[in-house]
């Protein structure tokens, strides 16, 4: 599972950030997901070459009827693949996403000129929340160098559970999760995969 958090918003405009002047890379664009019922995992090519295999979150649109999510997989240092998935019980044929924003951003603690800190990194966890499956629990990340509460993302990047029998993305995904970030402060945030209201599948490894 990767997460990020920053203190200050940004836009298409970081794009136009120097890596000489920087030392660092990142980029933010949009993307067309394919819809499930085409059965195509979506390649997107970065803008340009990275160093590493940098982080990438990406924000589901309101296209379709159903409850979706994105999955994130294989990114490398010039790309990633990205399809759409769907719960048990939502298995429609979930439209073409369009529009749909996304960050790339190299691992590491960043500071822009004006002090504003960003941040990415990893969290390998099995830890689930539940309203329906015993054993939930927490995933705690410690944080440093923050005076106030900043913004937290986190993406699931693996399909470590994902049952591989099932023709993801034509068919639902299971375990079904999200990820779910909890009481964020200046010292740090709780993480966990969020099963929502589905019981199918185990979870067997991390994310």
């Amino acid at each position: 599972m990767r997460f990020k958090h920053f203190l200050s918003l940004f836009s298409l405009t970081l794009l136009l950030l120097s890596e000489v002047a920087y030392g660092w890379k990142m980029e933010a664009d949009k993307m067309v997901v394919s819809s499930t019922n085409t059965g195509t995992i979506t390649h997107i090519n970065f803008r340009q070459t990275y160093n590493s295999a940098p982080l990438v979150f990406a924000l589901t649109t309101d296209a379709g009827d159903d409850s979706s999510a994105l999955r994130i997989i294989n990114v490398t240092t010039t790309g990633f693949d990205v399809y759409s998935v769907e719960p048990d019980g939502h298995d429609g044929a979930q439209s073409q996403m369009s529009a749909v924003p996304y960050i790339a951003i190299e691992a590491g603690s960043h500071e822009f000129p004006d002090g504003s800190k960003i941040v990415a990194g990893t969290v390998s966890t099995q830890q689930f929340q539940s309203r329906l499956l015993a054993g939930a629990g927490w995933q705690g990340v410690s944080l440093s160098g923050f005076t106030s509460s900043p913004v937290v993302l986190g993406q699931i990047q693996t399909r470590n559970n994902e049952r591989t029998d099932l023709a993801v993305p034509n068919a639902v995904s299971q375990p079904w999760m999200t990820a779910e970030i909890s009481g964020v402060s200046s010292s740090g945030f709780y993480i966990a995969l969020d099963r929502a209201e589905t019981t199918t599948g185990t979870l067997t490894a991390n994310e």
